[in-house]
């Protein structure tokens, strides 16, 4: 037997009068990540103990979170790229420049971006879910309420492909927009 509650009529008024997307603001936030990116951007030219692959011909004094400090960062992945790299350095490698990649999108751009790990990425854009869960989108960039970007991908389509896939290029595209003579 059911009782009748004085609440029952209230919350399906509740529900016919207010947009359900309405209840979207009451959602958790997403656990951002961005402190542990910065220190692994900084362990790029900084991490004695366990140094980033070919650390020598890292330009380390240019790495300031600027724009400018991705063309440093290229020329350095494009002379370690052909190297037989350990898979764990490899790994290593594309965190670090990836995450450094990702800091200068972060400080420079006027969209304010957080680090999320896949997991908690997928819960906000539901289409990230059908790339896996891999070394290139273990960890995104995102801006509310649904933008994201790769800089992880980016790093490894570079060690794949060389200078035609250019951090600094994208993310000076991304951050001043696509040139009208850009392809």
């Amino acid at each position: 037997m059911h009782t009748k509650h004085y609440g029952d009529d209230m919350t399906k008024k509740i529900r016919t009068r207010f947009n359900p997307g309405l209840f979207k603001l009451f959602r958790k936030k997403p656990r951002v990540q961005d402190k542990a990116f910065i220190d692994l951007s900084l362990m790029l030219s900084l991490d004695e103990s366990r140094p980033t692959y070919r650390k020598d011909v890292l330009e380390c004094g240019c790495l300031d979170f600027s724009l400018e400090s991705l063309k440093p960062l290229d020329r350095f992945l494009d002379k370690v790229r052909h190297d037989s790299i350990p898979e764990d350095a490899l790994i290593i490698q594309v965190l670090r420049t990836g995450a450094c990649r990702g800091e200068v999108m972060r400080r420079t751009s006027e969209v304010e971006y957080h680090w999320l790990y896949f997991e908690d990425a997928c819960k906000i854009v539901k289409s990230i879910e059908k790339l896996g869960d891999q070394l290139g989108t273990s960890a995104v960039l995102w801006s509310s309420p649904d933008h994201v970007c790769f800089p992880l991908v980016k790093v490894l389509k570079f060690i794949s492909n060389g200078k035609e896939d250019s951090t600094y290029t994208f993310a000076k595209v991304l951050l001043n927009g696509t040139p009208e003579n850009f392809i």
